[in-house]
């Protein structure tokens, strides 16, 4: 299911999409009618999320390296910005790991290094959306008694 953060992640996903295409001289502008429905969603989810009628936060059950992780205490800016430096650098890694012109132990580092930067991708993500949930948890704290008395059946 998408979160804030998920669809910040495709929305950093398709701008590094449009500038390769940009830079490449091909077609690109068919991407910011994508963009534009992302946009769009992330206002959905905030409104559903608001109105209780879907989690701010999912549960993952992803396991990746634990000796890699994101600190807790990062700002919602931070954890976007993360998110976007660990989109780029995937997708150079990517390109390293494809090019078979680059030696084999090369390509084998890039491929190691892309799981470091999925991990920290995921956590920005998560972070993304813990601190969505916390700014909601201050400013409406009637969505989560709201949603605690559901839970116990008392509405």
């Amino acid at each position: 299911m998408e979160t804030f953060g998920s669809i910040i992640d495709k929305l950093c996903i398709l701008e590094r999409r449009i500038k390769e295409l940009k830079s490449k001289n091909e077609p690109y502008y068919f991407l910011y009618e994508q963009q534009g429905w992302l946009i769009k969603s992330l206002g959905e989810v905030l409104e559903q999320s608001y109105k209780n009628e879907r989690p701010f936060v999912f549960k993952k059950n992803k396991i990746y390296d634990k000796d890699t992780e994101l600190e807790e205490d990062i700002s919602f800016l931070e954890a976007i910005n993360k998110l976007n430096e660990c989109n780029n650098k995937l997708w150079e890694l990517e390109d390293v790991r494809r090019d078979k012109s680059v030696s084999d132990e090369g390509r084998l580092e890039a491929a190691d290094q892309v799981s470091v930067y999925n991990k920290l991708r995921n956590d920005s993500m998560d972070r993304i959306d813990q601190n969505i949930e916390r700014a909601a948890r201050v400013s409406h704290p009637y969505i989560f008694i709201e949603s605690r008395e559901k839970e116990n059946g008392n509405i």
